[in-house]
């Protein structure tokens, strides 16, 4: 009622989000919660709180780009989306900020924001078997062949859903579904492990998951992972409810994400975002280990490598492991 545009703005996102991905995303609805506090909001996915957090609608956000050169009167907070420190400040200060170097984002747009990247990070669980079998008929529009060959002969709808989710849980869009099914009528053959499934996907996406962590340099910095560690969480698999799970020694697990992390400071003091390289052998059992403390690392394996790309190695992530 306020000539407010952003519900077309929402609209976008789920467009933009859509192109990008290669999902379906479902319809988002505003619902006004009279118990919240008056600055506070929540975004939920099937009616489960997954983010939050508060907007001053008559401020706007200054975010530090560590080079500011003045400091302006504001209430620190940190960036919703990102966690980036910033200030709320007041329309006053706009320009002032601006001038000293901050980036200044209204309300709206910190809120979009968020929730773009809320979507993005929970792409696997809003992706529903329905909206699965919405895209097998999508591709079978345009490439039937691709489509019978694996689905339902070979895959089921229930098991390609799993597989797009294990793709999207890493942020690997799944908009080429005809080679995704193509790969996956070749390799579904030989194995129905859905892990397994989705690292020979991988493989054959690796221009599109290399190209996202490309620098503007053109390289791919890395980090690598040390030999020994691999072996260690080869020898440490097992069997749980029939998947393979990593069961490294407690003090081993953390003495790696401590490495990690170590290693990935020192990169993103020198200015890079760097990925973890490690055999494909143990890709998936490595991610699984540093999902939760580092979320954001990419893990990626030697076989997800187009041949081009170059590469800056940054250091190997070491670990002592005992003989």
């Amino acid at each position: 009622n306020a000539g407010s545009d952003f519900m077309d703005r929402v609209v976008l996102v789920r467009k933009h989000i859509a192109t990008e991905l290669g999902i379906i995303v479902p319809p988002i609805r505003l619902r006004d919660n009279i118990t919240l506090p008056p600055e506070r909001y929540r975004i939920l996915i099937r009616g489960v709180e997954v983010a939050g957090g508060e907007l001053r609608l008559r401020g706007y956000l200054a975010l530090e780009s560590g080079l500011c050169e003045d400091m302006v009167p504001g209430t620190p907070t940190s960036e919703p989306a990102f966690g980036l420190p910033a200030l709320w400040i007041e329309e006053e200060t706009v320009e002032r900020a601006k001038a000293a170097g901050y980036t200044v984002v209204d309300p709206g747009s910190v809120l979009l924001t968020h929730l773009t990247e809320t979507i993005r990070r929970h792409a696997a669980d809003i992706l529903s078997r329905q909206d699965t079998q919405a895209l097998v008929d999508m591709v079978r529009e345009s490439s039937p062949v691709a489509v019978e060959e694996a689905v339902p002969n070979l895959i089921t709808v229930g098991e390609l859903q799993r597989v797009l989710q294990g793709l999207l849980a890493e942020g690997v869009p799944t908009r080429d579904m005809v080679t995704i099914l193509e790969i996956l009528g070749d390799r579904a053959k030989m194995t129905k492990d859905t892990g397994m499934l989705v690292e020979y996907v991988r493989q054959g996406l690796a221009r599109t998951i290399a190209g996202q962590y490309v620098a503007e340099d053109g390289k791919l910095h890395v980090l690598t992972l040390d030999p020994g560690v691999e072996r260690a969480v080869i020898e440490s698999l097992h069997q749980v409810n029939g998947e393979l799970v990593p069961g490294l020694e407690p003090g081993l697990a953390e003495a790696l994400i401590t490495s990690l992390a170590s290693r990935a400071e020192e990169a993103a003091n020198r200015g890079f975002q760097p990925v973890l390289l490690c055999s494909s052998s143990v890709r998936r059992f490595v991610r699984r280990l540093t999902s939760r403390i580092l979320a954001r690392m990419p893990v990626l394996s030697y076989d997800e490598l187009p041949p081009e790309l170059e590469l800056e190695n940054l250091g190997m992530v070491e670990v002592a492991v005992d003989a």
